[in-house]
């Protein structure tokens, strides 16, 4: 059947609510078959698939704000008739990160996410690690080869490689070579390595790690203050050394490791410095927290390294933690590995277009064997259970995830088929509905997704949409018919949306009852209308009374549940246009909050940074002058309008008269950004 719903603003929403049945069962007081099923147009989920008792639910009298969060960074709090009454943002945490505060400026900022820190003015430096190449003498290959294998083991906090070597110098039968040794390793070093017969080793690089780094810092220094160097401890991966350098801004980072990258200073042995700004967070996790997710840690490490990207990530041990770095050349890069990283800390909670799904199958005793089974097909899954919250949470690399993803969404649509509806026929109807509706959609739909209990009245419907809008559709009809009309008794509650008979009732707190259908369907037509608050319709549709979100939270499911409120926060930004906005980056569904002009805004999901006043991407300053500046449209070659300074826009390098400009873009950043 099809029923108008009427609101406030006189629109009229259409929506259609339909149902069906099947199966036999015998009648004892007459010893005929006849379809099993009888209907009050009750509509009622069965969580189990077993039909429980079919009756009214009252609200509770008027209750308190409830409070819920959105995309896991915006806080709504909503009252009756998902009316917000607030929305606190990510960036409006109760902290402040104070930095510099040894120097003259103090420089203060808000957290991306209380959970985690980020640096923007950090340059991350590599250089090698002091180190010497040895040679090894083997009588056969055999033994060549189980010393290349004695590698595998870190060697005084270096992680030495092996290879066999041909050509100059030779030192036996077969020669190993071995890179990237301790600077100290001597013939006893070598014992290790399948006791070679003979040994020969080259200088080393440089002789001193702490000469290296002082002679860094000095260079830095020499181009601003360092706020703070952090020098990674061993094993030395790949036979280099890391450090991170942080300072006052993004722009003075960008400056230092610009001067700094590419230079061979005399200190690391005339080998080459590679400096970058970079983006950085630094999670802290519990030793239990990081026991359990290390092996996925290590894989994002492993892949991070090998997208090219320049993204990598660093573990790094304290007294009663474990600290990850994860850092980045660009916020895309970043955004990627910390989505990357949450997902493997904290589990990617299963969504299906955007929208957290749930099935309270999974909170039953019958939900253990199916996910054994499916944690048996793909072992490095981890699969958490919240049925407080009412999601389910998956912990493993993204490949893994993508593969039990899919399988979870499948049962969820199979428990959505299986999920039975009972519907009650008033008894002056069902004479109608067996002779005119009943056998087609039997024939339709089969007699296992169809039973009419004539005692009870009641018709049991077990299948998706298309079947539930068919049976509730005829069972309409029949109650419209002229069958139907005969009176069968007296005071009938007639429901305020489609103005017959109320079908399972639903009480509100002002008194009028809806059926449970109608009003299921009126709350999630707000998804797409977005006509808020939502409000009861009787007295045609001059009662005022909010539906209650404890109801609603009844007796919709929670991934509807959440479409609504989520409507709800949509109609409160676009009424809102002067002081809410959505992030402009694409596909990014985070808000943030008009501000004032020189402040930054940063995404805590896609990590955007955005000038809160113009609404459009971030203004670096002027390096000469200090006035805001940004880039319109064109390459990457930008002039300050007031002090005329040509600059860089990726580094903000400045060029006297623009000389040099162009050739360093192509160098360094590989184009000039037209491309």
């Amino acid at each position: 059947m099809s029923a108008n719903l009427k609101n406030k603003n006189k629109a009229s929403v259409v929506k259609t609510v339909s149902c069906p049945l099947n199966a036999f069962s015998l009648d004892s007081r007459n010893d005929r078959k006849i379809p099993s099923t009888v209907l009050q147009c009750h509509y009622k989920f069965v969580e189990s698939g077993s039909v429980g008792n079919v009756g009214t639910i009252h609200p509770s009298p008027r209750e308190p704000p409830l409070s819920f969060t959105i995309d896991d960074h915006t806080k709504v709090t909503l009252d009756g008739g998902f009316t917000i009454h607030g929305v606190t943002l990510s960036e409006e945490s109760l902290w402040i990160i104070l930095g510099n505060i040894p120097v003259t400026r103090i420089t203060a900022r808000m957290p991306v996410d209380a959970r985690v820190d980020m640096e923007d003015s950090t340059v991350r430096i590599q250089w090698e690690a002091p180190s010497k190449v040895a040679y090894g003498g083997y009588p056969n290959l055999r033994r060549a080869q189980e010393a290349i294998s004695a590698t595998q083991v870190p060697c005084d906090d270096y992680y030495v490689h092996a290879a066999v070597h041909v050509g100059l110098p030779s030192i036996g039968p077969v020669t190993v070579k071995f890179s990237n040794m301790p600077p100290g390793a001597n013939n006893e070093t070598m014992r290790r390595f399948s006791l070679p017969d003979d040994v020969m080793f080259e200088r080393p690089n440089y002789p001193k790690l702490s000469s290296a780094i002082d002679g860094v810092k000095h260079i830095l220094k020499s181009v601003a203050d360092i706020g703070k160097l952090d020098v990674l401890p061993p094993p030395y991966s790949h036979g280099l050394i890391q450090v991170y350098a942080t300072f006052s801004s993004p722009s003075v980072a960008r400056s230092a490791a610009a001067s700094l990258h590419g230079r061979k200073p005399s200190c690391t042995g005339k080998t080459p410095v590679f400096a970058h700004h970079v983006q950085t967070l630094i999670y802290r996790l519990t030793l239990e927290e990081y026991d359990k997710t290390a092996s996925l840690i290590e894989k994002l490490r492993e892949t991070a390294l090998c997208a090219a990207l320049y993204a990598t990530v660093v573990v790094r041990l304290l007294p009663a933690a474990v600290a990850i770095r994860l850092s980045a050349q660009n916020l895309k890069a970043l955004g990627w590995l910390k989505a990357e990283f949450e997902a493997i800390s904290r589990g990617e909670i299963l969504r299906q277009d955007g929208v957290a799904v749930w099935d309270n199958f999974f909170g039953s005793r019958l939900a253990a064997g199916y996910l054994h089974t499916l944690r048996a097909s793909q072992p490095d899954v981890r699969i958490h259970v919240d049925s407080i919250r009412r999601v389910l949470r998956l912990f493993s690399a993204s490949q893994r995830r993508a593969h039990v993803r899919e399988a979870l969404l499948e049962k969820m649509a199979e428990l959505q088929l299986q999920r039975a509806h009972v519907i009650r026929i008033p008894g002056c109807a069902i004479s109608a509905f067996l002779t005119a509706h009943l056998p087609e959609l039997l024939e339709k739909f089969g007699a296992d997704s169809i039973s009419l209990d004539m005692w009870r009245r009641t018709v049991t419907l077990r299948g998706g949409d298309q079947l539930i809008k068919a049976g509730t559709e005829a069972i309409h009809d029949v109650q419209q018919s002229a069958l139907a009309q005969i009176p069968c008794r007296f005071n009938i509650v007639e429901c305020p949306v489609c103005f017959n008979e109320v079908v399972w009732p639903v009480s509100l707190p002002c008194g009028h009852t809806w059926c449970r259908a109608c009003l299921i369907q009126y709350l999630l037509s707000a998804v797409e209308s977005r006509y808020f608050p939502l409000e009861c319709l009787g007295d045609e549709a001059k009662c005022t009374e909010p539906i209650p979100l404890s109801l609603a939270r009844r007796i919709l499911q929670p991934n509807e549940f959440n479409l609504v409120v989520k409507a709800a926060l949509v109609a409160y930004v676009h009424t809102h246009v002067k002081d809410l906005h959505y992030c402009p980056s694409p596909d990014c569904s985070q808000i943030y909050r008009t501000g004032l002009t020189g402040t930054v805004v940063q995404c805590p999901s896609c990590l955007h940074r955005i000038c809160p006043s113009c609404h459009a991407e971030a203004h670096d300053r002027c390096p000469e002058c200090g006035i805001p500046i940004e880039r319109g449209e064109g390459c990457h070659h930008v002039t300050c309008i007031q002090c005329r300074t040509h600059i860089c826009w990726v580094c903000l390098k400045t060029f006297p008269k623009g000389e040099g400009i162009y050739a360093h873009m192509r160098v360094e950043h590989g184009g000039i950004g037209l491309g």
